[in-house]
């Protein structure tokens, strides 16, 4: 009995001096409830990011549109309208743009386009020059 006596306590005295290796599970708890906090509120907002940022290229490209379209009108007075077909992902200058921009008594037609995100704009034609872009109503 007495050697075991030793030995458990040669054995206490070691672990004593022992200094402790890696994370208690406390602490890895912890860890992974931050990280998961963290998540939850970064996401969302990376999320709205990526739809506002969708949503001012459909109308930066439909912006784009406009000019050229009331640029070609302009330079060509002949022209009873310009149109622009819809394409989808097929590197077109202006991909997705739809509508024609014909003038007629000063107001035209609409060009319209559909951002990533669903949301619908318009751009309306007044006097020759391209309107403001602006959420379409449809």
């Amino acid at each position: 009995m007495t050697s075991f006596n030793q030995l458990l306590s040669r054995t206490r005295i070691k672990s004593k001096n022992k200094k402790p290796n890696g994370f208690t599970m406390i602490e890895l708890m912890i860890g992974v409830a931050i990280v998961g906090t963290l998540s939850a509120v970064a996401l969302p907002e990376l999320s709205k990011a990526q739809n506002r940022a969708k949503d001012t290229a459909a109308e930066s490209l439909l912006i784009n549109a406009s000019k050229e379209c009331s640029l070609e009108l302009i330079l060509d007075p002949t022209k009873a309208k310009a149109t622009f077909a819809k394409t989808q992902d097929s590197g077109e200058k202006f991909d997705g743009v739809t509508g024609d921009c014909e003038i007629a008594n000063g107001v035209g037609p609409t060009l319209k386009t559909t951002s990533a995100t669903g949301e619908k704009y318009m751009s309306v034609f007044t006097d020759s020059t391209p309107g403001e872009v602006e959420e379409d109503p449809s």
